[in-house]
């Protein structure tokens, strides 16, 4: 009888370490199916992101693509041109005793003019033409102006590298003259070469006794630009002035030649000007 309830009690303990075994063996089985779902869930995360990535990538890819096909479309364009360099305005009255030199810019051309030469030859060529025509022959009615005209608006004018002069009658008085710009004026590329007609033009400008005044029309910034970097360089001061595309610079003839009856004296002289102040023509 002990011995049997020796076996018994072994047995108990076997059957014991084997329920225990059993159980544990289980919690594994149960710990390994979750890690499976668990890893299962992840894998079919991972193939969902995937698939996004790859939805991604395929249209960046057609993007691209169509980028590339519009970019192999666009002309190329040349480089910009460099900049330049403008100074701050600094507006106030030329040199006491400076004389000035126009220059009007067109058509992205540099026009220099020489306005006392052309006044000059006009006041030679209106006297040649009244003496002439004998149109002064009547004190008392004066130059005919209508007639003065139709002679005067058909001169020719002297020959000019820049200018041809048209002249013609203001309000049946006085004789004017206007300046034509030629097509021959000169180019951002000739004030960029030392050598150029142009330069050697300026060049004979005595900074001390001349300074400079641009008309700029709207299409010749960039030659006007130029031209003031040339002016700066050489030490001569300059101002400008804007205009309008249909703007034509004209001037008066001088010499005291006025059309029509003489004007009788005025009773009451007009009291002598008070001085005014220099214009600001540099800036």
């Amino acid at each position: 009888m002990k011995r049997l309830q020796q076996m018994l009690e072994t047995q108990k303990k076997l059957l014991a370490d084997e329920s225990k075994k059993s159980n544990e063996f289980a919690m594994t089985i149960d710990r390994d199916r979750k890690t499976a779902t668990d890893n299962q869930k992840k894998i079919e995360d991972t193939k969902k992101n995937r698939d996004e990535l790859d939805t991604q990538l395929k249209a960046s890819l057609e993007r691209r693509a169509e980028l590339q096909a519009m970019l192999d479309k666009t002309p190329n364009r040349s480089a910009p041109a460099p900049a330049k360099t403008v100074t701050i305005p600094n507006p106030r009255p030329a040199p006491p005793g400076a004389r000035r030199v126009n220059f009007i810019c067109v058509g992205n051309r540099l026009y220099p003019m020489n306005l006392d030469e052309f006044r000059k030859d006009a006041e030679t060529k209106a006297k040649q033409l009244i003496v002439k025509r004998r149109l002064n022959h009547d004190a008392k009615k004066g130059i005919a102006p209508e007639k003065f005209e139709n002679y005067y608006s058909k001169l020719k004018s002297t020959p000019d590298d820049f200018f041809d002069i048209e002249y013609y009658v203001s309000g049946n008085r006085w004789p004017r003259i206007r300046l034509v710009p030629n097509g021959r004026g000169a180019t951002e590329e000739a004030l960029r070469n030392r050598r150029s007609k142009i330069r050697r033009l300026l060049g004979t400008l005595d900074p001390q006794k001349f300074y400079a005044f641009f008309y700029v029309m709207p299409d010749s910034f960039d030659v006007y630009l130029s031209a003031r970097q040339v002016m700066a360089e050489a030490g001569i001061l300059a101002g400008w002035d804007p205009q309008g595309d249909k703007f034509v610079y004209t001037a008066g003839v001088g010499g005291g030649i006025e059309l029509g009856p003489p004007r009788p004296p005025n009773p009451n002289p007009p009291p002598p000007a008070k001085p005014t102040k220099p214009a600001n023509v540099i800036d």
